[in-house]
């Protein structure tokens, strides 16, 4: 269909002379207005797990297709395969972001003598805030046990920072029970 039109307008066209540059056609579909701006991978990449951590919370990792992602990324389908191999690698790219997340909970004092209400109450608030300010992505971890069956890197963080937090309490209410006891002594 192309070659046609092009030979329709080679017929009504005064030839060229050498070295004469081709008279400017701009066809619409190939304006660069018509296209959508190039975007840098990473971005592309951040936008696709945006999506996906909305739509997997919303209607869950089964009922959301490629397709949804990608129109919720506003990008071609066949694009979230540069990306990702498949829908499962985006779900474990989520489980990646998670514990980045959590990883970036407040950390306690070091070798502080610090009170274990105000321990409790500092790491307390900021896990708190951390699910609210990412509730999608906590409802993602939760609801999609089945598809993360495999994927023990979550569990895995949380039974090692659930260990650190055990130790640092006993530490922590080990000196403090140390200290009453040495108070009431006196």
């Amino acid at each position: 269909m192309a070659a046609a039109r092009a030979a329709r307008a080679c017929a009504f066209t005064k030839p060229r002379q050498f070295g004469q540059s081709p008279p400017s056609q701009s066809l619409p579909s190939q304006s660069p207005a018509g296209r959508r701006p190039r975007r840098p991978a990473a971005e592309r990449r951040r936008q696709i797990l945006a999506a996906a951590r909305t739509l997997f919370a919303e209607r869950g990792f089964d009922a959301t297709t490629t397709r949804d992602l990608a129109a919720a990324a506003d990008i071609n389908d066949a694009l979230i395969y540069r990306y990702f191999p498949d829908k499962h690698a985006i779900l474990a790219a989520l489980v990646d972001e998670a514990i980045a997340v959590f990883q970036g909970l407040p950390k306690p004092p070091d070798e502080a003598a610090v009170p274990l209400e105000s321990l409790l109450e500092l790491l307390g608030t900021g896990f708190v805030d951390t699910i609210r300010a990412n509730l999608d992505l906590v409802t993602i971890l939760i609801s999609e046990r089945q598809a993360l069956a495999g994927d023990t890197r979550f569990v895995e963080f949380v039974d090692d920072a659930a260990t650190r937090l055990g130790r640092l309490i006993d530490a922590t209410a080990g000196g403090a029970v140390d200290g009453q006891a040495r108070g009431r002594a006196t």
